[in-house]
Parts: C-alpha cells; sequence; structure tokens
C-alpha cells in the first residue's frame, strides 16, 4: 500500500437487511492480483431499495458488507502482478467478478452472491469493497483504464466535458 495513504477509511456498513451506518474501516491493501481505487463516483444501482432490504432472495448479501457495485476513480496502489496499471491511472471498475479459475462461478459486487456456495465463498472475499467506500479493492481483470484527456477534456480542444459522476448515469436520467 502506497505510505501517503491513511490506515482507515470511511465506508457505508451493512450489517443486516435495511441496516448501514457510515462507518471508519481499514483501508484494503492491494495484493497481488488487486488494485486499490480512490473512488470518485459510484452508481447508484436501479434496485438500490431491494438490495439494501434484501426482500428478495437473489439480493441477500453476507454480512456485514460494503454496498456499491460500480463506479470510476484513481488507482493509488496495485499488486505486484500488475503489468500495465500505474498509481495516477483514472480507471473504471466493473461490478462483475468471475472466479480466477472457474468462470462459470461470477458475482455482482454491491448486488448479488449468486446461488452456489462457490459463488458465496467467491463473494466474502471481496465483501467488504464495495464502491459505497473511498477506496474499493478490484481484482486487476475488472479495472480498466480510461482516456481521462478524452473523457474530462473541454469540448473545444477534442475532449467530452464529462465529470466523473456523469460517468454513472445515462443522458436519460441525467436529464430529470
Amino acid at each position: 500500500m502506497a505510505p501517503s495513504l491513511p490506515s482507515t477509511m470511511r465506508a457505508v456498513v451493512q450489517t443486516g437487511p435495511g441496516t448501514a451506518a457510515v462507518e471508519s474501516v481499514p483501508i484494503p491493501k492491494a495484493d497481488a492480483g488487486f488494485a486499490l481505487v480512490k473512488v470518485e463516483a459510484s452508481l447508484v444501482h436501479s434496485n438500490l431499495a431491494h438490495i439494501f432490504k434484501a426482500d428478495i432472495d437473489m439480493f441477500r448479501l453476507p454480512y456485514p458488507a460494503v454496498p456499491g457495485s460500480f463506479g470510476v476513480g484513481r488507482v493509488v496502489a496495485v499488486g505486484s502482478d500488475a503489468t500495465t496499471l500505474r498509481e495516477g491511472q483514472f480507471v473504471m471498475v466493473s461490478a462483475f467478478i468471475r472466479s480466477r479459475d472457474n468462470p462459470s462461478v461470477s458475482i455482482i459486487r454491491g448486488v448479488t452472491a449468486g446461488w452456489t456456495p462457490a459463488s458465496q465463498n467467491l463473494y466474502k472475499t471481496l465483501t467488504g469493497n464495495g464502491f459505497f467506500a473511498e477506496y474499493v479493492k478490484a481484482p486487476l481483470e475488472t479495472v480498466f483504464r480510461l482516456n481521462e484527456e478524452r473523457l474530462f477534456g473541454k469540448p473545444g480542444a477534442g475532449g467530452l466535458g464529462y465529470i466523473p459522476g456523469e460517468l454513472m448515469c445515462s443522458p436519460e436520467s441525467a436529464s430529470l
């Protein structure tokens, strides 16, 4: 972990269906196979109320958990096996995670731990690492570098003029 990082962060910690609080928790470490990303914007999932209440079986998560499935941010640390990701890069982190040794086992971070013991075990390894936190630990294969200059640059200079939060919603919902 980069020496300039604090040891704790603020995160929404869900301790059971319908129960959550903002807490101070340890910042995850960027072990081999992972990157640590400082969250700049997170998706508020369309099913967030159902996920929070766990009133539909598929949304029951192993607790405690930090919710939040998808987002963008800046890499602050990478595991020793990272080959292209570097500290400082602006990235998108996917919510969809497959098991490295069995691609038929998958989860959606902050949404569902799946139905099998294998998928639920995979989810538990990432519990506490949702996007409703200051930092998120993500498997390297779910982290995608974005062209920051193109996304945030001024339209007159060839950029699109976005801000990070706008990357989390569709143009239709942004106009509501």
